[in-house]
Parts: structure tokens; C-alpha cells; sequence
């Protein structure tokens, strides 16, 4: 059982003091600086300029049809579904011979009717296993060999025995098969006509380009050089980094370059969506605090919501203090007017279960009868948790027995690790190591 306390619970509407609002931003000012801006001249040079005056001939698109049949073809894809149970080369072989018999009662299960997504759902180790197992559609080479021999061989509708790879034992549900295909090449000759003609466009942009920053650097300066060439230069305003001009959009590393720009410095030859650009940086702000008034509504808010996050946190670090010196949650929350919810049974595999946030529920998961209460609050975001352990539901000892041995033996082996580390940390600390050259030679 747990109480939440939520941050927006406990926020006020303001207004805020100006004395203290003062004092918070003073403390926090670099965290409001503005963006820096830039304010650019530029010319480009657009792919689809020359692109009516370019031609391609029935053979260049037969050559490139045939250089290139991997862009015309799909191999065969097939879905499937999967129940993993992680396994590594550390593990012991009893142990996952546990899981491996695991495996094989939940096959009985699915072969018996039992819907194999909902045992997904009830047994898998994979991220998947919240999709009933479902991964989609995926080629042969997509997988890795073991999964995707198995996957491979498999009708529509059947259920792979146990398959073992390098994450642990899967089982398999194949659900559907798409055939390999091929695109003919007259289905695919205004395709290619398309991409040869764009890249002879783009090759054109460039070469246009590459001239023009050739000329710019003999003329002298960008000026010069539109007035010999006539060409059109364009301006911007001032713009920050998250509200770059449409024309000049461009990849991510773009943006960088433009900030990167001194006053009165030329860039290189850049890529931008549909081609190239120059540009050249006519002025350029850097960052600076702003005064409050300009952004007062979001100093505000942000005092409001630490003061809110504040006050949560105090009163689920009272209510802890509380509920362990009443020895009762419920008697703590009368207290403080708390709602006191409740989780289901639930696991270490499967904490979703909770309710709770999963660094909260494996919190949760380190209570007992003997230690009830933990240590300190559970955190999650602007929300603050005060745990109680209430029950558990021990697991069968028939499904222990079956696990005990092996899980004895790599507890005995994790244990004899840690003693034969230690021992050899200290016999090198306390040894002197020489090296004989010739037995490297």
C-alpha cells in the first residue's frame, strides 16, 4: 500500500512576490540566457533549377536496373511471435535447464489451445512480451541464425520447439509469410528516371555552387561578387537555433555550422534541403540574461512548480516519519487527510502489475514483514511515493522445489567468484611482475 503526493496537488495560483521572485531568478539567471541569433546573407542553389533541360535514355535506365537489383526486390519476410526467457554463458547448466523445461510446459500450454500472445504476455522476458511476443515482420537476415532457422522453417500457424541464442531460450509462433517479390523493370522505369534525373540535378547544383564560391573567394566579398555574376542574394532577419528560415532547412549538423559563424565570416560550400548554400553572417548575438520583465511568466511558473515539488516532498517525508512512529500507514494518513491506494500481487518480472512507476515498485520489491517502511520516500518525477509493505503471496513449494537446487549452486558459484576476486586482488597488490621479452617474440 502507498500514498502519492503529487506535485500539482499543492501548487498555488500565485502572483508570486516581486521580493522573492527577485531573489529566485537572481539565483538561477543562466538558466533563462536567450538563444543566440544570427543574421545571414546567402544565395543558393536549388537541384530542381536545371532539372526541364535533362534527359535520360532508355539505356541508362536499363543499366541502372540492372545495377542495382537489391533496390528492386524484397526478400521474403515473415511475422512471428516469441516467448524469451533470458538466458547467458554465465548461467548454470541447471539453471537453465529449469527454464528450458519452463519452456517446454508453457509449449504444451499453446499446443493445447491456450493463446500463445497471452502467455507472451504472462511469461516472456522480452520488451515484446507487452504485445503478446509480436515482432513484427522481419527478413531471414534481420535475426540472428538459430532464431531465424527456426523462425524460417516454420509453417503458418505452428510453434517452434525450444531455440536457444546468445539472449536466452525462445519459443516461436509463426503468423504470417510474405513471399519474396520483384518489381519488373517497366513497373519500375519512371522510378528510375526520376532518381537519375534528380541526381544529375543535384550534380548540377553543386557544380553551379562550387563556381560560385570559387568566384566569391577571387572577387573579394560576397558583394563583389553578386554584383559581377548577378546574383541573387537573399537576407534573413535575426533567427535563433529553433527557428531556422524554411530555406535554408536543412541536416541536424547544419544548424551548428550556422552558429558557428563569427560576424563577417564566410561559410563553406552547404548541403541544404534540395541543395546547396553560401552564406554569410552580416551580425550575430550572443547569449545573454535576459531582464525579468521579459520573461517573468516563466521565472513564475517555474517558482510555483519548485515550490510545489517542495511542499509534496515535505509531506510525504512527514507522513514516512509518522506512519513508522504510529507503526501504522493508515493511522499516519488519518493524520494527514492522505488517500491510501493499493497495489495487486506482483513480481520482479512483471512490476508493471503495481501500478506504480517501475523505480518505485522495485523499491516496493525490497519490503518485508521484518522491515516494512523503507529508508527514505520513493521519488518519480514531481511525484513522491510513502511505501508500505502489506502481503506478499509466497510463491508454491512445488514451483520453488524444482528451482532451489540450481538456484543454490549459482549462488554458491556467484560467492566463490567474489572470494577468488578478492584473493587475486590481493596477491597483486602484494606481487612483483616482470615480463621475459623472449617469450613474446
Amino acid at each position: 500500500e502507498y500514498v502519492a503526493f503529487k506535485a500539482e496537488d499543492f501548487r498555488t495560483a500565485g502572483p508570486v512576490p516581486d521580493q522573492e521572485l527577485n531573489a529566485f531568478f537572481a539565483e538561477r539567471k543562466q538558466g533563462y540566457l536567450t538563444e543566440p541569433q544570427v543574421k545571414l546573407r546567402y544565395i543558393t542553389f536549388r537541384n530542381e533549377q536545371g532539372l526541364a533541360g535533362i534527359q535520360i535514355s532508355d539505356q541508362e535506365i536499363e543499366q541502372y536496373y540492372a545495377l542495382n537489383p537489391d533496390k528492386f526486390s524484397a526478400p521474403e519476410q515473415r511475422q512471428a511471435r516469441h516467448i524469451l526467457l533470458r538466458s547467458d554463458a554465465k548461467e548454470s547448466p541447471e539453471l537453465r535447464d529449469v527454464k528450458r523445461k519452463k519452456l517446454e510446459t508453457i509449449l504444451a500450454l499453446a499446443k493445447a489451445g491456450k493463446d500463445f500472445a497471452q502467455l507472451a504476455r504472462e511469461h516472456s522476458e522480452d520488451s515484446s512480451g507487452e504485445k503478446g511476443g509480436d515482432l513484427g515482420f522481419f527478413s531471414k537476415e534481420q535475426m540472428v541464425q538459430p532464431f531465424a532457422e527456426a523462425a524460417f522453417a516454420l509453417k503458418e500457424g505452428e510453434i517452434s520447439g525450444v531455440v536457444e541464442t546468445q539472449f536466452g531460450l525462445h519459443l516461436i509462433k509463426l503468423e504470417h509469410i510474405k513471399p519474396a517479390q520483384v518489381t519488373s523493370l517497366a513497373a519500375a522505369r519512371e522510378q528510375i528516371a526520376n532518381e537519375l534525373k534528380a541526381q544529375r540535378g543535384k550534380d548540377l547544383a553543386f557544380q553551379l555552387a562550387n563556381q560560385a564560391y570559387e568566384g566569391i573567394i577571387q572577387a573579394g566579398s560576397l558583394d563583389k561578387y553578386a554584383a559581377e555574376a548577378a546574383a541573387p542574394v537573399q537576407t534573413t532577419d535575426y533567427f535563433t537555433q529553433s527557428n531556422l528560415p524554411a530555406a535554408l532547412a536543412g541536416p541536424p549538423a547544419l544548424v551548428k555550422t550556422i552558429f558557428a559563424l563569427k560576424k563577417g565570416e564566410l561559410s563553406s560550400l552547404l548541403e541544404i534541403n534540395g541543395g546547396y548554400a553560401i552564406l554569410y553572417a552580416d551580425e550575430v548575438k550572443e547569449p545573454q540574461v535576459p531582464a525579468l520583465a521579459e520573461v517573468r511568466p516563466r521565472v513564475e511558473k517555474d517558482f510555483l512548480d519548485e515550490q510545489a515539488q517542495a511542499k509534496a516532498k515535505d509531506a510525504a517525508v512527514a507522513l514516512l516519519a509518522q506512519a513508522k512512529k504510529e507503526g501504522s500507514l493508515v493511522a499516519g494518513a488519518e493524520k494527514t487527510k492522505s488517500r491510501i491506494q493499493e497495489t495487486s500481487f506482483f513480481t520482479r518480472s512483471q512490476q508493471a502489475a503495481s501500478g506504480l512507476p517501475a523505480p518505485v515498485a522495485a523499491q516496493g520489491l525490497k519490503l518485508s514483514g521484518a522491515s516494512p517502511y523503507p529508508d527514505e520516500i520513493a521519488e518519480n518525477g514531481a511525484t513522491f511515493y510513502v511505501l508500505h509493505f502489506k502481503e506478499s503471496n509466497p510463491a508454491g513449494e512445488d514451483v520453488f522445489a524444482g528451482r532451489k537446487e540450481p538456484l543454490r549452486k549459482m549462488l554458491t558459484q556467484e560467492k566463490q567468484m567474489q572470494v577468488m576476486g578478492a584473493w587475486l586482488a590481493y596477491l597483486q597488490s602484494r606481487a612483483t611482475i616482470t615480463t621475459d621479452k623472449k617469450f613474446l617474440e
